[in-house]
């Protein structure tokens, strides 16, 4: 397999997982409102998320964090458009920026708050959003122009 082939087999791959897994805490969600079963650990999982790594204090690092991420992923796509670089490349980074503004939403948004299953909506969303990060390194750090 050349290598341009097995880059575009491991962007499609990544982009795959990003999609599952959104689609899969849709239907989480979807089945709390179905399933007493689901609905039961899902309810019991928000309450001992709460207490620990979804506390209101880690949420607000975790936001802090997330705008982090989507300045650089700006700042790359500043990068990418002021050096005329790829296409690819300034698309991915405007995915990762989009991905992380949708993120930092889910946690202080008052909708998700609201749902069973939010804190699986922050941990789906901080796995795609990082996922689209280390495609965005590897786009950057691995261009044929990156001394340029």
């Amino acid at each position: 397999m050349k290598r341009v082939e097995f880059k575009k087999a491991v962007y499609i791959a990544a982009a795959t997982v990003q999609m599952v897994l959104v689609a899969a805490v849709v239907q989480l969600s979807n089945l709390t409102t179905k399933k007493a079963g689901v609905m039961h650990h899902v309810y019991f999982m928000k309450d001992k998320y709460a207490q620990g790594i979804y506390s209101p204090a880690n949420l607000r690092l975790q936001s802090i964090a997330i705008i982090a991420v989507s300045a650089v992923a700006v700042g790359l796509l500043a990068f990418a458009v002021r050096r005329k670089k790829s296409r690819f490349l300034k698309i991915q980074a405007g995915i990762a920026a989009v991905i992380g503004l949708v993120a930092w939403y889910v946690i202080n948004s008052g909708f998700f708050k609201s749902l069973l299953a939010y804190p699986y909506f922050i941990m789906v969303f901080e796995i795609v959003l990082a996922i689209q990060m280390l495609i965005l390194i590897g786009v950057k750090f691995t261009a044929r122009d990156r001394y340029n």
